[in-house]
């Protein structure tokens, strides 16, 4: 199951996007995909996260995206 670390994400929307750990694309993440109850259907940046990826019309997208324990902090 692939790892990344989470870029942004737009809450009013519902989507934003997954950076891969160790290289790839990067990948979208929707608010039905994150695995929780409601109001933790969410992600923050920096967010460590695994999921599933499928790949359909859109590109590459996460399913069954899962929170991980710790955080990443981008370089300014």
């Amino acid at each position: 199951m692939p790892h990344g670390v989470v870029k942004w994400f737009d809450h009013e929307r519902g989507a934003g996007l997954v950076a891969q750990t160790g290289g790839g694309p990067d990948v979208l993440a929707y608010r039905s995909a994150i695995q929780g109850d409601e109001p933790a259907r969410t992600l923050t940046t920096g967010e460590r996260v695994s999921f599933n990826l499928v790949e359909d019309f859109e590109g590459i997208r996460a399913e069954n995206i899962y929170r991980l324990p710790g955080r990443y902090r981008f370089p300014a």
